[in-house]
């Protein structure tokens, strides 16, 4: 996949494209980008993107830009795993917030971008005060001789897909119905540091993860696959404070993977979330703790039999 910052000078081709800020990136938009991909095959041209480096709230409206579900690389996997051929990556100014929507077709999508063909979600505006309105993108599609497709929102048990949606899930520890809207986990990335070293003590040594993820999922004991030098860990994540040890408030974000044998320090990890097991409790003592780690444990395999999770690494 190809990568532009901005919308650059001089493409020699036309293409086919689709514009948002696509967080997540769920199912609603995968069905956007999968009609983006088949209608520039249908036509020979590249399958396009054009996104943000941030939210447009972070420029139009500080206070109510929202904490964002996907790192920018994880996003570009996900691009180029469904088939995108080209990513425009955009600075959001206040500039281009002010461009009014005949301009921006006209200058970007038609002069800098060359656009052949448009795939945008039904509640897609652009330009100036959100002008830009699907009647005026079509209107001034056949004025230029570019087509337009508008893909209907996608719904999940009667409810509308939306990053909206999956943020305030994970946000509240659901990752299993976020995972259903997503069509991937939540996915964490971060590096191993250095804890208190609670868990060795334990004989349960779990690795301490430092992230830069502006939604970290509520207070808990998750079910997470932990992935790591090319390799997939069945493992169990606690977030939040250690009430057996802590009286006051001590946050920690913790990945326990049993059969990893070595030092973690420095690497990188990435975590991805399939379930809730339960919230976080004080027990009485350490033995007791055990006791229920073990049986989340147990918990862990249930969920993911061998057969179910192949390149898996299973602890014996």
């Amino acid at each position: 996949m190809k990568s532009y910052r901005g919308f650059p000078k001089n493409l020699r081709t036309d293409r086919v494209l689709t514009l948002g800020v696509f967080d997540g990136p769920h199912l609603g938009h995968r069905e956007i980008l999968r009609q983006t991909v088949s209608r520039a095959r249908r036509l020979g041209l590249p399958a396009a993107v054009v996104t943000f480096d941030d939210h447009p709230h972070g420029t139009l409206a500080p206070e109510k830009r929202p904490p964002q579900l996907a790192l920018p690389a994880q996003r570009r996997v996900h691009f180029e795993a469904w088939g995108i051929q080209e990513l425009f990556t955009v600075h959001f100014t206040q500039r281009l917030a002010d461009t009014e929507p005949e301009v921006f077709v006209s200058d970007i999508l038609c002069r800098r971008l060359r656009v052949r063909h448009m795939v945008v979600g039904e509640d897609f505006v652009f330009g100036r005060r959100g002008r830009g309105t699907l009647a005026l993108l079509k209107s001034q599609g056949a004025v230029y001789g570019f087509g337009v497709t508008v893909v209907k929102a996608r719904r999940l048990q009667g409810r509308i897909i939306s990053s909206t949606n999956i943020r305030a899930l994970v946000a509240a520890g659901e990752v299993a119905p976020a995972r259903d809207q997503l069509g991937w986990p939540y996915t964490l990335h971060g590096r191993v540091v250095h804890g208190e070293g609670r868990g060795a003590q334990l004989g349960m040594p779990t690795a301490n993860l430092e992230t830069v993820h502006e939604i970290v999922p509520a207070p808990g004991v998750y079910i997470v696959r932990a992935h790591l030098q090319g390799r997939a860990w069945p493992a169990l994540c606690h977030i939040g404070p250690k009430p057996t040890f802590h009286a006051r408030g001590f946050v920690s974000l913790e990945v326990h993977i049993p059969g990893w044998q070595g030092h973690l320090y420095g690497r990188r990890l990435e975590v991805s979330f399939y379930q809730r097991l339960r919230g976080i409790r004080k027990f009485a003592g350490v033995a007791p703790l055990k006791r229920a780690i073990e049986g989340d444990w147990r918990q862990v395999r249930k969920f993911w039999p061998r057969e179910k999770m192949p390149g898996t690494v299973f602890s014996q």
